[in-house]
């Protein structure tokens, strides 16, 4: 059997996706720009959910101790233990985010595999929690329908596909080595 640089003259073979052990410049920046722009509007209604975080605890724990008697309380104390809960799951998502983002950049995965994606995995819960609860229809509003649906599907999707190799442990093209045979 021949040898890989006597089959395919210089060139080294196409890795397929696998990405360098470090990343360029140029290509983080690439990813932070894609990170914002998937996820900004999600991280925009993050923030008014955070903001809105101790109205909601507050609402809660008046509802449920009885603490406002002369205010009406609502039928059921579940709307706002579900939206604190998305709050809780967006904010733990982000932070998985952030993980999968550093470990991209460094290489390296600082934080063990099952914690990264579990955390993005209760991000995703979230996401699909607050969008099942504000609906938007895509022949109606297609540009919000892409923002708050399409962008974050295919940014997590992409973030975690170019961060498989990572968050498994395994080793990138260039640390790997090549056989000759």
């Amino acid at each position: 059997m021949r040898s890989h640089r006597a089959s395919h003259g210089s060139a080294p073979p196409l890795n397929c996706g696998v990405i360098p052990a470090r990343l360029p410049r140029f290509c983080v920046v690439l990813l932070w720009i894609e990170a914002v722009l998937c996820f900004g509007p999600l991280v925009s209604m993050l923030i008014f959910g955070l903001l809105l975080l101790p109205i909601w605890i507050f609402a809660l724990v008046a509802d449920v101790t009885g603490l406002l008697p002369h205010v009406q309380s609502a039928e059921s104390v579940w709307p706002g233990v579900f939206n604190i809960a998305i709050v809780g799951c967006g904010v733990l998502g982000i932070a998985g985010l952030i993980i999968v983002l550093q470990a991209l950049t460094t290489g390296v995965a600082e934080f063990p595999r099952w914690q990264t994606l579990a955390m993005v995995a209760l991000g995703i819960i979230g996401a699909a929690g607050f969008l099942l609860s504000q609906p938007i229809d895509a022949r109606e509003q297609p540009v919000w329908f892409a923002m708050f649906y399409v962008l974050p599907f295919f940014g997590t999707t992409h973030l975690l596909f170019m961060a498989r190799h990572v968050l498994s442990g395994r080793q990138r093209a260039s640390s790997a080595v090549v056989p000759r045979a």
